[in-house]
């Protein structure tokens, strides 16, 4: 399943956001780390956190898009049950 996060490096502290949903029907998900933006160090903070929070390897996880973006396409290898539960928390 491919999920689109919203990355803002800098922050105060690690910690996922809410599920937000545009005008076009999109899903995109909020995420900060205290990363900085170079290196590949806040896509690495990312898939850490992502990682952690859903209990999945962090093996599983690929940026197929936006590697130098704060807006990421991640690849996630895992069942689409799991993740959109997961998801649906997000927006509860």
């Amino acid at each position: 399943m491919k999920l689109t996060f919203k990355v803002t490096p800098h922050a105060a502290q690690n910690k996922i956001g809410k599920c937000e949903v545009n005008l076009l029907g999109e899903e995109t998900i909020r995420i900060y780390v205290t990363a900085a933006p170079e290196k590949g160090k806040a896509n690495k903070a990312v898939i850490d956190l992502l990682s952690k929070e859903m209990g999945i390897a962090k093996s599983n996880f690929t940026v197929i898009r936006g590697e130098l973006s704060t807006l990421k396409v991640i690849e996630i290898n895992e069942s689409d049950e799991m993740i959109n539960r997961w998801k649906d928390g997000l927006t509860a």
